[in-house]
């Protein structure tokens, strides 16, 4: 290979590694201060140093294969992304465990709050037996009441680490129990209750569609890597044509075509994400006539 295309092989992988980069620690907008955070917490750095350093290693291995700048690009971008596309979808899993876990714990209060206990003595007997998808925030809310913090900026935090709507309107509820006199608040938790479960389950239904999409991005993906590869390997004066400027051109072209067709596959394949309910839940003041 040429000095000038390992010359153009080394610059496409560190303007990679600075495109990547810059990517994953783009802050937001100021009012997203949580989500900046756990962009850089030591967790999620560690994952995408490794994650980036895997891409620029691709990038390079496929470019030294083949000698072409545009194929080593492809080759660390495809790595970047298509493992989040053709495995499992992991985040949704945990979306529907976090919101079935909310409706379990919302249970809970109702029970306890049933049995005539205060709202303070139901939230530490629900966080004493959180299900597993929220004990690390349960926790950390029984803490904070221990410490004796205010229950309402406690539970406030609460709803803020979960970062769930239907646990926005159960926080909510049970601030303006506190600082009201509230009527059938227990009444009110399982119907909360009821509705997620509810909404867990049409959840899903829809995944299991996106299932279908998944295993089909899977085979076109196999298919076509499994032909270039055989290409590659059986008859590489058939692709010598990529070798030059215009080859190099219109391979960047087809792998553009391929990218959007990826990405429209994503959009299909990743359901929209859920908004908050309320994103300050520090300054939510109910009114009394709610009850």
């Amino acid at each position: 290979m040429s000095i000038g295309a390992i010359g153009a092989l080394s610059g496409a992988a560190v303007g990679l590694g600075l495109a990547c980069g810059i990517a994953a620690f783009r802050a937001g907008p100021a009012p997203r201060r949580s989500k900046l955070a756990r962009r850089l917490s030591p967790a999620k750095l560690k994952g995408d140093s490794r994650k980036l350093v895997g891409c620029i290693g691709a990038g390079v291995a496929v470019g030294l294969i083949t000698g072409w700048p545009v194929a080593a690009l492809a080759g660390a971008v495809a790595t970047w992304w298509l493992p989040a596309l053709l495995g499992p979808d992991r985040s949704t899993a945990r979306e529907l465990a976090r919101t079935e876990a909310v409706a379990t714990f919302t249970e809970m209060l109702r029970d306890t709050l049933s049995a005539a206990s205060g709202v303070e003595q139901s939230v530490r007997s629900a966080c004493a037996a959180a299900p597993e998808a929220i004990a690390v925030e349960a926790r950390g809310l029984a803490r904070r009441i221990e410490d004796q913090q205010d229950l309402a900026a406690a539970l406030t935090s609460f709803a803020d680490e979960l970062r769930d709507p239907t646990a926005d309107i159960v926080v909510v509820c049970l601030v303006h129990a506190i600082r009201n006199s509230a009527r059938d608040l227990a009444g009110l938790l399982g119907s909360l209750a009821a509705t997620a479960r509810t909404h867990a389950a049409q959840r899903k239904r829809a995944q299991a569609a996106r299932v279908q999409v998944r295993t089909s991005v899977r085979i076109v993906t196999g298919v076509t890597a499994g032909m270039l590869a055989a290409l590659f390997v059986l008859d590489r004066s058939f692709l010598s044509p990529y070798g030059s400027a215009n080859g190099q051109f219109v391979l960047a072209a087809g792998l553009a075509f391929f990218s959007a067709g990826y990405a429209w596959l994503w959009r299909m394949a990743k359901p929209r994400a859920r908004k908050r309910l309320l994103t300050r839940m520090d300054q939510v003041q109910e009114p009394s006539s709610w009850w």
